[in-house]
């Protein structure tokens, strides 16, 4: 079973609009974000169809953001984020965005699974040097990481829909 979480739809924003706003930083930051995949794993939870004991997250940019915001969040003392986070294996981070403001390599992590990063080799958003904080602080935590960097590929990689005037490119055989 496959899960598609959509911060903006619930919001009443059309895509481009809120692509344009959230991916540039001014809208919803990454701890709202991660407020929406604690509601999604939430949803989860009362389904029957899914075994909510091996999930997995995957996330692509800003999407990186609101997860890595998401695992230093620290549980309010009631054992409720432990158990909506108790059964996520692993995170799957697609060129996340890790820079001021984010906090995934700012605070200690308080979840550790198996965690996985693809990096974009010419990426101008946001670079794999300068994710290292947030790679450094996963193994503190005791996550198992895996790194890979695709080599002549830019940001947005395997989005299709770019803006002429965009230097993000689609590759095929990246995506």
């Amino acid at each position: 079973t496959a899960a598609i979480l959509d911060s903006y739809a619930p919001r009443d924003w059309e895509a481009r609009w809120a692509r344009i706003r959230v991916c540039s930083g001014l809208r919803l930051r990454g701890f709202h974000r991660a407020a929406d995949v604690l509601a999604g794993l939430d949803v989860l939870q009362d389904n029957p169809r899914v075994d909510t004991r091996h999930l997995r997250i995957a996330s692509w940019s800003h999407g990186g953001w609101a997860v890595g915001d998401l695992v230093t969040l620290r549980d309010p003392g009631d054992g409720s984020l432990r158990r909506t986070m108790a059964g996520v294996e692993a995170i799957y981070f697609t060129y996340p965005f890790c820079a001021f403001p984010a906090q995934a390599g700012r605070r200690d992590w308080t979840w550790n699974g198996d965690v996985r990063w693809v990096f974009a080799e010419h990426d101008t958003v946001q670079s794999k040097a300068g994710c290292q904080p947030m790679i450094e602080r996963a193994r503190r935590a005791g996550a198992r990481t895996d790194i890979v960097e695709f080599p002549g590929v830019t940001h947005a990689f395997d989005e299709r829909l770019t803006t002429p005037d965009s230097t993000f490119r689609f590759d095929p055989k990246a995506a």
